[in-house]
């Protein structure tokens, strides 16, 4: 399912084990070009337990960080922006103060 390859891709490529993982609803990359479907999920209960994968940096941000990055053009990537988005409408996330 989505939610067992997102734990599992977690895991994989940022060293990070959820206790829960939920599919908060599919999202389309790029509608104008692709056909391809990509699916939002929330990860609950997070904790590092290895290292991330090979060449890649895993960044961590409060609410008021990523805020921040993301009205720098730091945390700039749409499909992660849409699934921050996703988990605030569904209430999983609350914006910063």
């Amino acid at each position: 399912t989505p939610a067992q390859a997102a734990r599992r891709e977690l895991l994989e490529e940022t060293g990070y084990a959820a206790a829960d993982v939920e599919m908060l609803g599919p999202m389309n990359a790029e509608n104008g070009r692709l056909t391809n479907q990509l699916w939002t999920c929330f990860a609950r209960g997070v904790h590092r337990v290895a290292n991330p994968e090979t060449g890649i940096e895993v960044l961590v941000y409060s609410m008021a960080e990523l805020a921040q990055a993301t009205l720098n053009g730091e945390f700039c990537h749409a499909p992660h922006g849409g699934s921050v988005v996703l988990a605030l409408l569904h209430g999983k996330l609350k914006l910063a103060g």
